[in-house]
């Protein structure tokens, strides 16, 4: 249960950082791929990838998940292959892909 807090605390913690993000700048390029905007610097836009898990962000292009990948899951409800399993539907369904 410790791992579920500290994955939940970790994901609310990024999301607080972009949650400002309105949907009507947030741009889908094709079936797997949205364009979003910085916050502090709108003429930056980072290209996020959800088949590959990829953020043209410093961070999601290492492919660690970033606050740009929790957007896209939290508003547009898009999983990642990379994105820990947040909600209690997402990790039952998970046990019944696998």
């Amino acid at each position: 249960m410790k791992r579920y807090s500290e994955s939940h605390r970790l994901y609310s913690e990024l999301y607080s950082r972009i949650r400002h993000t309105v949907k009507d700048v947030v741009k889908q390029i094709n079936k797997c791929t949205y364009s979003i905007p910085s916050e502090s610097s709108p003429k930056i836009v980072y290209i996020i990838n959800t088949e590959m898990s990829i953020c043209l962000y410093k961070i999601g292009y290492s492919r660690y998940f970033c606050k740009h990948q929790i957007w896209i899951h939290e508003n547009l409800k898009v999983q990642l292959p990379n994105l820990l399993f947040i909600t209690f539907i997402e990790r039952i369904s998970f046990r019944y892909i696998n």
